[in-house]
């Protein structure tokens, strides 16, 4: 394996890991947004009984 191809090797290699980060911070987000709509469900079902 010559330089070029261990270079190669290397970027697909970030590319991956920052592809990876940043699928986790939208099914973070994804998941905070979920959290943020249920609780805005309770609220209104809440304000219903006071």
């Amino acid at each position: 394996m010559n330089c070029a191809d261990h270079e190669k090797i290397q970027n697909q290699a970030a590319w991956r890991n920052l592809f990876r980060t940043y699928l986790m911070e939208a099914e973070h987000i994804n998941a905070i947004g979920n959290q943020l709509a249920d609780l805005s469900t309770r609220v209104n079902e809440l304000r219903g009984y006071l």
